[in-house]
């Protein structure tokens, strides 16, 4: 009978065995050792292809671009060349076009200039409004405006009249805009002089005029308007009668106190200055007085805003639509300075239109293609606007430069959790009725620069479902840690899906730590009380 190898002998020979296994970590031991997060590999196409089947969107349009913000190299394309309704993502085109073509520097000025002859403390002519389309200037603003003008020359009398001057654009709502949109907030007039974004209350009309509640004046459409308890709301300035027309809910239950958008807010504005001349001690004659050959026209005071960049921020993150439409007049008059106004049959306002020209010529500087995008205002509320999800990452590409950190950028909301490793998402989203978009740039987790368009149109009234569809897709492609080609061909339209433009085919690594980490909490918003409606919302 053989003997059994001593206990020793036994313990070398295990050791012998492990060897290799005790020389080399695992890839997830090297990983974890190194400092770097384990991977997991996965088809790209497979990640958006699962996320195009969710029930949420069978009966939707939808359309998406993936693209590399470098080098333009399309990642996967769905739709992506087709046109949607873009809502408020249009604001994006505006606020790039604007940052480009203006500068983030530039700052609006609005200026009061003395026409005609100055005698003593009376001046013999027109006080002069030499607009800027400025949308941030405030009755504050105004009013220190007004101040300085009639204190720098002691002025107590005025003959003339308060006139405008320079590129004007008159008041403008534009007719591809819905009737409900009449009358809110959300979408004022616009117009060559905005004060308080052209939205007054009813406790703040000028008191040297009448107020006069007319309601029932104008039929149907109007009555129709105003039966709802949190209707629209408007005031309607007339100089020659010296009233008010105050338009507001006809409701039982509408609050005492409402909002009230101005309809023609460059002469409400006119009023306001009226009553600055008023309250300053300076008597308004109101003659005509035409200019003569030897009159001088001189600055009696000047406000001017902050610069562009901050505006656009304001414009991007909250969704302004009024700012929105003052850039694109801006456009709009840088255009028609330096050109012949285009006339165009869409019955817009001259200075949109020189805008919506202004905006496709630097469009097509960076070869974005023409029929890819449809614009009739620069705010997105036109559902006859048409932008295509490259269109639109082209926008995004050329803004975010050679280096994608371009100043542009840092102007767009941003959802970051680089600090969990799950990188950032630049981006501006557009949403209305049965339309819900996002585009942006994507830093992934492995530092990649994707530009990202999603847009869904023909979905349900409510579109509360879809932030949380687009978000699941957004999280899933933020924790890409690297990126490599497959073998297989591209696969492109009509092969597996009509709809299906391109897919690249890429193979990506997932980041596992910073998939698991997951989105930080949601923090709770304050819940304010709003001035119009009385209801709660969030701030």
């Amino acid at each position: 009978m053989r003997k059994a190898p001593p206990a020793f002998l036994l313990v070398l020979l295990l050791l012998i065995a492990l060897l290799p296994a005790l020389a080399l970590p695992s890839g997830a031991e090297a990983d974890s050792a190194s400092g770097e997060t384990p991977g997991k590999s996965v088809d790209l196409d497979a990640i958006v292809r699962n996320w195009l089947r969710i029930p949420t969107l069978a009966n939707s349009h939808v359309g998406l671009e993936l693209a590399d913000a470098k080098t333009g190299k399309i990642l996967y394309s769905y739709n992506g060349r087709r046109r949607f309704v873009p809502a408020s993502v249009v604001k994006a085109i505006t606020c790039a076009c604007a940052y480009d073509q203006l500068g983030p520097g530039f700052t609006y000025t609005t200026v009061l200039a003395g026409e005609g002859k100055l005698e003593g403390d009376r001046l013999k002519g027109n006080l002069v409004v030499v607009a800027s389309q400025d949308p941030t200037l405030s009755r504050a603003d105004l009013s220190e405006l007004v101040k300085n003008a009639v204190q720098s020359k002691g002025i107590k009398q005025i003959d003339g009249k308060i006139k405008f001057s320079g590129i004007i654009g008159g008041d403008g709502f534009n007719p591809a805009w819905l009737v409900e949109d009449w009358g809110r907030y959300w979408m004022p007039v616009s117009s060559d002089l905005v004060v308080d974004r052209n939205i007054t209350h009813t406790e703040g009309l000028p008191s040297i005029y009448r107020s006069v509640k007319a309601n029932s004046m104008h039929g149907a459409l109007f009555e129709g308007l105003l039966s709802a308890r949190y209707g629209p709301g408007w005031v309607y300035a007339d100089r020659g009668r010296r009233s008010m027309f105050v338009y507001r809910s006809n409701h039982a239950q509408s609050p005492p106190s409402v909002t009230l958008a101005v309809a023609n807010p460059d002469t409400f504005n006119t009023a306001l200055i009226e009553q600055l001349l008023h309250q300053y001690g300076v008597k308004l004659l109101n003659q005509d007085m035409p200019a003569g050959g030897g009159d001088q026209v001189y600055q009696l005071s000047a406000h001017s805003s902050k610069p562009l960049s901050g505006i656009l921020q304001t414009c991007l993150h909250k969704s302004d639509n009024l700012y929105a439409q003052q850039l694109l007049r801006t456009l709009g008059a840088k255009y028609v300075s330096g050109n012949k106004t285009e006339k165009a049959d869409s019955g817009l306002p001259e200075l949109d239109t020189a805008g919506l020209v202004a905006i496709n010529r630097w469009l097509s500087t960076f070869a974005v293609p023409g029929q890819e995008v449809l614009l009739f205002d620069g705010c997105g509320l036109a559902r006859k606007n048409g932008a295509s999800p490259h269109a639109l990452n082209m926008v995004l590409r050329h803004m975010a430069g050679e280096n994608g950190n371009g100043g542009y950028l840092a102007l767009l909301k941003a959802n970051d959790e680089s600090s969990r490793g799950r990188g950032v998402y630049r981006f501006k989203t557009g949403t209305m009725d049965t339309v819900r978009c996002i585009a942006g740039i994507l830093t992934t987790s492995g530092g990649q620069n994707l530009a990202l368009t999603i847009m869904v149109n023909d979905h349900t009234p409510s579109v509360r479902n879809l932030r949380i569809a687009m978000t699941a897709l957004i999280n899933r492609l933020r924790v890409i840690k690297t990126m490599g080609d497959l073998p297989t061909p591209i696969v492109t339209a009509g092969q597996e899906d009509p709809n299906l433009d391109i897919s690249a085919n890429t193979r990506v690594q997932i980041d596992q730590k910073a998939q698991s980490a997951g989105p930080p909490p949601p923090q709770k918003k304050p819940r304010v009380r709003h001035a119009r409606t009385g209801k709660k919302r969030h701030k």
